[in-house]
């Protein structure tokens, strides 16, 4: 004898009623924008690729899409270019993007040549895009 389900009398409509609806539908997730990220640096206002020791440098990520449209929001990381992955040691900091689409940090370099890199992580409207490295004495 074959156990007779409680829930068939509401199940069977439900299937009726989808199968003439055309079937059950979930609601698509809209596309990802491509994005692109560029990195500038800064000191006292000024781009620069060379800096005395203890200077204050800005990295500032801008991130935009194709047709120019800022991103937000959003979080940038920003990154010793020259590591394989940017996590632990070689993260620098985070920053999140502002309304104008761009992420800032500050900071001091230790001595030596550097090489540094921002990574947009991107969002579910948005996807992720990182800078061409750039080279800071």
């Amino acid at each position: 004898m074959i156990p007779r389900l409680r829930s068939l009398p509401v199940v069977v409509p439900l299937l009726i009623a989808a199968a003439l609806l055309g079937g059950v539908h979930s609601a698509a997730a809209p596309p990802v924008t491509l994005t692109a990220t560029t990195l500038s640096l800064t000191a006292a206002g000024a781009p620069v690729a060379t800096v005395a020791a203890g200077t204050v440098v800005t990295l500032t990520a801008s991130v935009v899409t194709p047709l120019n449209a800022t991103v937000h929001p959003g979080q940038v990381r920003f990154c010793d270019a020259s590591a394989a992955h940017c996590t632990d040691a070689h993260l620098l900091g985070t920053a999140q993007l502002t309304a104008a689409g761009t992420a800032t940090l500050r900071f001091v370099p230790g001595p030596g040549l550097h090489s540094y890199a921002a990574y947009f992580n991107g969002t579910t409207l948005y996807q992720s895009s990182n800078s061409a490295a750039s080279a800071l004495a």
